[in-house]
């Protein structure tokens, strides 16, 4: 080990050397930059000027003088208000107040000294008049969220990461559970391409992708900065966004908050679905499920002053904050479907003394019964199948039956959050800055709904902890040259873990008739990962090139465990005449009962050791032109590499347990290229005047990295985790029942054999998989009209290529008649899932921004940006998961089989939204502020987030296997006429003489008549195949608002009222697709109900088949100082 980090370090030091920087990482700094050009009134260069940035919240100066091209610049910028001052022997001053430095933006202050008339002149501008808006020398595409924004607008679960998707090119995901971030994809790219970082360190999920720390103390940010495309090399891994939240410093005053949010059931609206479901008469508490969540939560920051020993202002200052979120329900439930009544245990209880599987089944239920019968299952044995081998009390049971009926669990839901961190900042010299952020996160969730059991000994919980320290020290080396040295340590630790006893040890008994009972296989799983990132960044100006230029090293230690079946699973099913429970109940498997296990370790450890390199030029060609070239290199490392197996071997069973790698992707460079011209005069300033206009453009390549939840799959198939030998009963003549002592006898044989290609499914990854990689380019004008306003209009591109997705190597295929489903393509294997990067994608926007800082109106100081984004995105495939939009993320025609048949699917991707519009708004009424009337009217404040977007696509299916691979998933029925209604469709029919019946009418049809036809026979895909995604939900608008009011206590103290409404007028949103509500048979063309079939409602008042969101709210108090 020691050897290996020797290693590690001299390879550093050789990137070191060779590039002629310090060593560490790709910086993705976040910080600001302000830099300018200082001309006389005849427009020659002023050299050797002085220039001063004064925090005006901590004191600090920093100063520098311009270069023999009157340039000047000041990198690694704490955020913050600024005085920047000019001064040179001979001229007036400039002073300009009021600068607001953002994250990860070069804010460009150029000024014109005129000649003094005395030696005290000073010429004063306001930094809010300086133009500073503009982005005059970059064509990266990025937003500063402020933190008046912040602080103000209501955010859903307090989380700012939601803004995200308030930004052009944004829309909101709708993938199920932890698949990606659920945030928002950006411009064409996937979810999880977004890279999330806090203070310019590495906050990403290494299993699913996605933020892995959820900050929502948001008195505790300083701004959230979210670049979308074209952005500079220093910034990677990122096919998406690049969103980086930074927390706050301490400054020279004492200052803090202590806050407390309630939200309550009290102050949520009814679902229609909960209406609906209430009996007459029932109170509220009935309908709505209580719930109670208080979150309490502190900021404080200042100099650090210890009497008499130290005082730190202007060098030394603190800031620390705490939340504490406490949310419980009533209770959580788990619906089970059949589960024995009361009377039902007493018939059991009666077999229990000489039944052992019986014995077993009423120790798991601890209890739990249903509270009355909808139906019973037949435990009786016919004689002509009734066995005394293996027949637990010798007798067929005549006539005796158990009642069943369907039951809900309830237990307790609780979840608790604690959410800490402190900063310290410590500036040794006035050349030296330095900071040092620590953050805590600990969740226990408990129990929920989706990690129930049939009863508590089968429950699975929640924990979560995560923890990072970061360290930062900015030098200044020259006036010409500063080093930014970041180092970061990050831990991550989510656990799942089983109850113990019999929970532990039980296999998962699967009985059709009966709810199973077990522990699930998912069950125990988690992660850990310790990430060690060192970042450096040298920035350089050398006559008119500011030179960025850096290195990052990053090691992964991790530990994850896969959920495998390690326990058993056993199966039950029918015989001929006898149910499976009471095959069950006698211990024999029916007919293709089993057992299933695994027997490989789920832990594994996918290390990485990930470095990246850039450089970055912007080179002012002009005063009015910068032209801005760079390069990065990624290498992410190739973690499957750590399994025997990661590769993909073909389809010879010989070279299924041959040692096998994975290609190593070395070859990741990403140019980009842009630039930035400010016209002074011609067609583009007029309107506006001189500099009030920038063109910018660029391209960019950039790469996504992997994901562990893909090594998680490939750790639980074979050949990398072995099953048994296959052991499944049969029914036949000669064992009428299967096998006898499946679980009593049979369990306690099973053992690993040779690794068996038959033996469990595989999932492994085509040797030549790569990084995704996508191309962005943008072209657009950005201008500033009255009053600041800023409106940037531009054309937005994406293409994805080598994106992820799915080949299935060994689908079942037709018989020789084409009539049915026959054998696998090899009949050596079983299923294999090979994951490839094969996909691609394609993205075109027009994209409009209007935006403004708080800027004074005759009802009051209002702060808002709107956009509005008219895209289309497409590809093939939109997950390598399953989506909520499909049933699957299989090729709908196997490419294997039907070379080619991936571009079949090429269509709207489950990301496409044509219209989107988003804006978010701060109003600070305007009223009266002191005595009582400025109590009562004034100190109110409204601030608003107003999403409107178009529906979102999804497939229609055929509800027969076309293809008969032995998968109904994703096979799409033919169109008829497309001019017919959406909703009407055709099913085979052997009644009518065109061969074809609408189910909803009962008419028989001509495929001229409907616009869908089911397709029953062979028929993988024909010219008349509807495509994937053809439809789209209805639209959606939503307003959240969030009304404040401000008390003035005393001269330090204020507090403040906050009631957040979201969906304030309660839309009802049909806008997402019906696989997220598990309404999937109202889009299959032979399935769905009669009058059902893409109904958004069904007529039914207590059913809908799309997702509501009903208005919901929360209410605070906050005490400021």
């Amino acid at each position: 080990m020691k050897n290996r980090y020797w290693s590690h370090y001299t390879t550093a030091m050789l990137i070191v050397f060779s590039l002629l920087v310090t060593a560490s990482l790709w910086a993705q700094t976040s910080r600001g930059t302000v830099a300018g050009t200082i001309i006389d009134p005849s427009g020659a260069v002023i050299k050797g000027a002085q220039v001063s940035l004064r925090s005006a919240a901590t004191g600090i100066v920093r100063e520098t003088t311009t270069n023999g091209d009157g340039f000047y610049r000041f990198d690694a910028v704490d955020l913050g208000v600024y005085q920047v001052t000019a001064d040179n022997q001979g001229f007036a001053a400039y002073k300009v107040d009021n600068v607001q430095v953002p994250a990860n933006k070069t804010l460009t202050l150029d000024m014109t000294m005129k000649l003094a008339s005395t030696s005290s002149e000073v010429i004063n501008v306001e930094g809010s008049l300086a133009g500073l808006e503009l982005q005059r020398t970059e064509e990266r595409r990025a937003e500063t969220i402020p933190q008046l924004e912040i602080k103000e607008v209501p955010l859903v679960g307090q989380n700012s990461l939601n803004l995200l998707v308030t930004v052009p090119g944004a829309v909101q995901t709708e993938l199920g559970g932890s698949l990606d971030s659920g945030i928002g994809a950006i411009n064409g790219a996937r979810a999880r391409s977004n890279n999330f970082l806090i203070d310019g360190m590495d906050n990403n999920d290494i299993s699913v992708a996605g933020p892995v720390a959820t900050l929502t103390n948001n008195d505790a940010l300083q701004e959230v900065s979210i670049q979308t495309s074209n952005f500079s090399a220093e910034y990677g891994r990122a096919g998406g966004a690049v969103v980086n939240q930074i927390t706050k410093s301490g400054t020279n005053s004492l200052h803090g908050t202590a806050a407390w949010v309630y939200r309550s059931e009290v102050f949520n609206a009814t679902t229609l679905p909960q209406r609906a479901g209430a009996g007459p008469g029932a109170s509220l508490h009935d309908i709505k499920p209580p719930f109670k969540e208080n979150l309490p939560a502190f900021t404080i920051g200042g100099p650090v002053v210890i009497p008499h020993l130290y005082d730190g202002r202007n060098k030394t200052f603190f800031f620390a904050a705490g939340q504490w979120d406490r949310f419980s329900a009533g209770a959580d439930q788990a619906q089970f479907s059949n589960v024995p009544t009361a009377q039902g245990v007493a018939v059991l209880q009666s077999l229990a003394p000489r039944c052992p599987n019986v014995a077993l089944y009423l120790n798991s239920l601890q209890g739990l019964t249903a509270p009355s019968a909808a139906g019973t299952i037949d435990i009786s044995v016919p004689a002509s199948t009734f066995s005394s081998t293996g027949s637990c009390n010798g007798t067929a049971r005549t006539g005796l039956t158990v009642p069943m009926g369907p039951v809900t669990r309830t237990f307790p839901s609780v979840q608790l959050t604690n959410n800490d961190q402190i900063r310290i900042d410590h500036n040794p010299s006035d050349r030296q800055f330095m900071s040092f952020r620590w953050y805590w996160i600990d969740f226990n969730g408990g129990v929920t709904a989706g990690t129930a059991g049939l009863s508590p000994a089968f429950d699975a919980s929640q924990t979560n902890r995560q923890l990072s320290g970061a360290f930062t020290d900015t030098y200044v080396i020259s006036p010409r040259a500063t080093n930014e040295f970041r180092f970061s340590y990050g831990r991550a630790h989510l656990d799942v873990p089983i109850q113990p006893g019999i929970g532990a040890t039980l296999p998962r008994f699967v009985v059709s008739g009966i709810s199973s009972f077990g522990t699930s296989s998912t069950f125990p799983q988690g992660r850990v990962s310790n990430n060690y990132q060192y970042q450096d960044t040298v920035a350089m100006v050398r006559g008119k090139h500011s030179v960025r230029t850096g290195v990052e090293l990053l090691r992964q230690l991790a530990r994850q465990s896969a959920p495998i079946n390690s326990r058993s699973i056993v199966t039950y099913n029918p015989s001929t005449g006898v149910e499976a429970f009471s095959n069950f109940i006698d211990d024999f498997s029916g007919d293709q009962g089993n057992i299933a296990k695994q027997f490989g370790s789920p832990v594994y450890r996918p290390n990485l050791f990930r470095w990246s390199l850039f450089v970055q030029d912007a080179w002012q060609l002009a005063p009015t032109f910068t032209l801005n070239a760079g390069l990065r290199y990624e290498n992410f490392g190739q973690p499957a590499n750590i399994f025997t197996f990661p590769a993909y071997s073909g389809d010879n069973p010989a070279n299924f347990t041959v040692p096998n790698k994975v290609r190593s992707p070395n070859k990741n460079f990403g140019p980009s290229l842009g630039f930035a011209w400010s016209p002074q005069s011609g067609p583009l300033t007029w309107g506006s005047g001189t500099g009030k206009t920038v063109v910018r453009g660029g391209y960019q390549l950039t790469y996504d990295t992997f994901f562990n939840n893909l090594l998680s799959n490939m750790a639980a198939g074979a050949p990398n985790n072995p099953a048994n030998l296959p052991i499944i009963g049969t029914a036949n003549g000669s064992t009428p029942r299967g096998l006898a002592g499946l679980n009593n006898t049979l369990l306690s044989t099973v053992t690993v054999g040779p690794l068996n290609p038959l033996a469990g499914s595989s999932n492994q990854f085509d040797p030549n998989i790569t990084n995704p990689r996508y191309s962005h380019f943008s072209l657009g004008v950005q201008r500033e009209v009255t009053g600041g306003t800023v409106v940037d209009l531009s054309y937005v591109g994406g293409l994805g290529r080598h994106i992820f997705n799915n080949l299935v190597t060994n689908p079942f295929l037709p018989n020789a008649t084409k009539t049915a489903t026959g054998a696998r393509l090899n009949p050596a294997f079983g299923p294999r899932t090979i994951r490839a990067s094969e996909a691609t994608s394609n993205y075109h926007a027009m994209q409009l921004e209007v935006r403004n800082h708080l800027i004074q109106t005759m009802v009051g100081g209002i702060e808002f940006r709107s956009s509005y984004t008219w895209s289309r995105n497409m590809d093939q495939t939109s997950e390598v998961f399953v989506t909520n939009n499909q049933n699957t993320s299989n090729p709908a025609v196997n490419p294997f089989i039907f070379p080619g048949a991936l571009q079949d699917d090429y269509g709207p991707s489950d990301n496409d939204r044509r219209h989107v519009w988003e804006s978010t708004a701060v109003l600070q009424v305007c009223g009266p502020k002191t005595g009582i009337l400025g109590q009562a009217f004034g100190g109110w404040t409204l601030a608003t987030i107003l999403p409107v977007s178009s529906g979102q696509p999804y497939t229609v299916i055929n509800g027969t296997d076309r293809d008969l691979d032995g998968s109904l998933a994703g096979d799409r029925p033919d169109a008829g006429n497309w001019n017919a209604p959406f909703n009407s469709r055709a099913k085979i029919s052997t009644t009518c003489s065109t061969g074809l019946i609408n189910p909803d009418s009962g008419a028989c049809v001509t495929a001229n008549d409907v616009r869908w036809i089911q397709v029953a026979a062979y028929n993988p895909t024909s010219a008349r195949t509807g495509h994937r995604n053809s439809l789209y939900t209805p639209g959606s608008v939503t307003m959240h608002l969030n009304i404040l009011k401000n008390f003035k206590l005393t001269e330090r103290f204020g507090l403040e009222y906050r009631a957040e409404i979201f969906n304030l007028f309660n839309n009802q949103n049909f806008n997402f697709a019906p696989f997220l509500s598990g309404g999937a048979s109202t889009v299959i063309v032979r399935d769905a109900a009669k009058g059902n079939f893409l109904n958004f409602s069904n007529g039914d008042s207590s059913e809908t088949n799309f997702t509501l969101t009903q208005r919901n709210m929360r209410m605070g108090l906050k005490l400021s100082f």
